[in-house]
């Protein structure tokens, strides 16, 4: 299955971008038609020449909530809002194009390093990780219970080799389809060394726990059958899948676990009986579990061992945490090789929806031996696509005079000079790649000194070279190929250009007028006051001991005999913080105390803290200095708003915000209803869903 996914603003520019944009202001009286009526009823905005339509309007909105449904619930006020701050964000764009700032160079370069950032990452995940992740989530609905029989060839295995494993397989996969029990021949046959202690059961287990081929083939064998022979980097194997199913879900389950001396199974025995007895007693299991049971890490949780899925403990205790249906229930104790165990179940789970597990499994596919191997073929096939050639003679007259068995040792070398360096000697596409460029591809891959590898295998590093690259060179036209990535730069260049005319036209230019920040204040300065605060000293150290002392001894007025007796402790601190009210800190605990109160010690970040009140401090109005932020914070925005006034008048800006009942109308979805019935084609044309998610405005 697929399921669209937004794109991929993952670079810290677009945290930016958002905040930026979310602030764009601008006054109420912008946002109504006062030149007369839009030129249609499906414009809601016209600037620059430039039409802002109905569906336009929704595809942008849509892009800022998370989707069509959640922009449907939104109110008209909502709508009437971002209208403002999206069409005061074309218009800040304009101007700066009209500026010239789109083609300053270090807003290209900056642009450049984006694309660079975003374009392998976004085409891999496009063609390779979510054909992975819906694959993966597919077999992660269903669980598998299966049996493994392995003999091993090793990777540098000769033929003589691989074909005398082989035969033993096909005999071993004879004996079972002439009467063997299957489990017994691995426990005596298999070379996985489990088998002695499992005879070859793997339990059960889902989608992502194996690697692709063996996965393969336990979720495609039929049940109650035997898999055909097949080849891995571990040797041959067979499975036999005894049971496939709708997987279980995740659950959260507490366990006591007593060990087993080697000597001594009598006295765990017993232990363990003693510890079911204390549990039908109605002992609390957490406590229980806390003071007998030999796991060490859930032991001092109670014995909770938090949240896993089935295939994920050993098959005894997946038998037993499974078998229990309702929160509470209680395992008897049984047996595994750790030791004895009982089990009480915490919480049933559920399974997750695609798109709440999408990042666990993007994740998951990323680390898997598959992801690479997808990759590499991604890369074979843009290389075939894009053609490419070796300059053979051009790298053997380089390489001559090593020997043959250390001809990558020229990789290893420091001192090329750099015409040797600049010798091109591939290319592919229109990209040509350099002595230089395989030296650097070489010694950040496996080219190491000294080496001891033949002509050939130079060659296949260089190979190697040449199908990595061909990502790096498919990725620099994307967006020739896809038009979402298009638009996703497209909105990365405008964010960028924001961000640059909004430092320019607003930040520095407000924080730089001086006086014009001074007049504001003196205007304003009755605006600007404390509430009654609380002075509150905070003593902080590692050790809560010194610390025990100090909330003992400590009165109102002495802080700064205690700063000077500690001035040179590194490891202690004295600080004076005002609170007028709630911080939803550690600061909230002194609200109710008188003067001299104090509390602590208490934790506190990698320490200890105690607080004491030192004083009430009356009302009274702040400095410029005590109420620059908030004065420059008005300030900006008056500067903002003077400059959106003269856009709004020299780019004609007019908004129609009565047109916005034309917005996610049920109306207009019927009228697509109906001409979708004409033409099916384009029933779900308006959907966008590839631009699901997308910048805020």
């Amino acid at each position: 299955m697929r399921v669209q996914r937004g794109s991929l603003l993952t670079v810290a520019f677009a945290t930016a971008l958002i905040s930026v944009t979310a602030g764009c202001g601008g006054s109420s009286e912008l946002a109504s038609g006062v030149d007369g009526p839009a030129p249609s009823p499906d414009i809601v905005a016209t600037y620059a020449g430039q039409a802002l339509t109905v569906s336009e309007f929704e595809q942008r909105y849509a892009k800022s909530v998370g989707g069509g449904d959640a922009a449907s619930a939104d109110s008209m006020a909502e709508y009437e809002d971002f209208l403002t701050r999206y069409v005061n964000f074309r218009l800040k764009v304009i101007d700066a194009i009209d500026s010239g700032v789109d083609r300053d160079s270090a807003l290209v370069a900056e642009l450049e390093q984006y694309r660079i950032q975003l374009a392998r990452p976004y085409m891999v995940k496009k063609e390779v990780v979510d054909d992975l992740v819906d694959d993966l989530f597919e077999k992660q609905q269903l669980e598998v219970s299966a049996s493994h029989i392995l003999v091993v060839v090793q990777g540098d295995g000769t033929p003589a080799d691989t074909l005398e494993a082989y035969e033993k397989m096909v005999m071993l996969r004879d004996s079972v389809l002439a009467g063997v029990d299957f489990n017994d021949l691995a426990e005596r046959s298999s070379e996985d060394r489990s088998a002695r202690r499992n005879r070859g059961s793997l339990g059960t287990f889902t989608g992502g726990r194996m690697i692709l081929a063996f996965e393969e083939h336990a979720f495609n064998t039929p049940v109650g059958e035997m898999s055909d022979i097949f080849r891995t980097h571990y040797g041959y194997h067979l499975l036999l899948v005894h049971e496939r199913g709708a997987r279980s879900a995740d659950i959260s389950a507490s366990h006591i676990l007593i060990k087993v001396a080697a000597d001594d199974t009598v006295t765990a025995l017993e232990k363990v009986q003693e510890v079911q007895a204390a549990l039908d007693a109605g002992g609390a299991f957490s406590d229980i579990a806390s003071e007998y049971s030999d796991d060490p890490g859930s032991a001092l949780k109670g014995g909770s061992l938090g949240s896993f899925g089935r295939g994920r403990m050993v098959p005894e205790f997946d038998d037993a945490a499974f078998s229990l249906e309702e929160v509470g229930d209680r395992s008897d104790w049984f047996r595994s090789q750790f030791g004895y165990h009982i089990i009480q179940l915490d919480e049933n789970g559920k399974l997750p929806t695609y798109d709440e597990s999408y990042d666990d499994m993007r994740a998951t596919v990323q680390r898997l031996p598959r992801f690479k191997a997808a990759e590499k073929e991604l890369g074979l096939q843009y290389r075939k696509s894009l053609g490419s050639e070796i300059d053979t003679l051009a790298l053997d007259s380089l390489t001559v005079r090593f020997p043959e068995d250390s001809v990558l040792y020229f990789i290893a070398l420091e001192e090329w000079d750099e015409d040797s360096r600049v010798m091109e000697i591939a290319q592919l596409g229109p990209e040509a790649f350099t002595v230089g460029d395989f030296l650097a591809y070489g010694k950040a891959n496996r080219a190491r000194r000294p080496t001891k590898y033949d002509r050939a295998q130079m060659y296949t590093l260089l190979d190697g070279m040449l199908d990595e690259k061909s990502l790096d060179v498919a990725a620099s036209t994307l967006e020739e190929r896809d038009s979402t990535f298009a638009d996703l730069m497209n909105e990365y260049r405008d964010g960028i250009i924001l961000f640059r005319v909004m430092e320019d036209s607003v930040w520095n230019k407000a924080s730089g007028d001086s006086l014009g920040l001074a007049q504001h204040y003196e205007a304003n300065s009755a605006d600007y006051t404390f509430d009654e605060r609380r002075r509150v000293v905070s003593f902080v150290a590692r050790n809560d001991s010194l610390l025990g002392v100090v909330a003992s001894s400590w009165t109102p007025g002495d802080t700064t005999a205690w700063s000077l007796l500690f001035e040179n402790d590194k490891r202690f601190r004295v600080d004076t913080t005002f609170v007028a009210d709630s911080t939803n800190s550690v600061y909230d605990r002194i609200l109710d105390l008188p003067i001299g109160g104090t509390v602590g010690p208490i934790t506190y970040r990698t320490g200890y803290v105690v607080l004491g009140v030192d004083g009430i401090e009356a009302p009274r109005g702040k400095t410029m200095d005590e109420a620059r932020a908030d004065v420059l914070s008005e300030y900006q925005t008056m500067v903002e708003d003077a400059w959106l006034g003269r856009l709004h008048n020299r780019l004609h800006a007019r908004l129609f915000p009565e047109n916005l009942v034309r917005v996610f109308s049920s109306s207009d979805a019927n009228d697509d209803e109906a001409a979708g019935d004409a033409n099916d084609d384009e029933a779900d044309g308006d959907a966008n869903g590839d631009e699901a998610d997308g910048a805020s405005y």
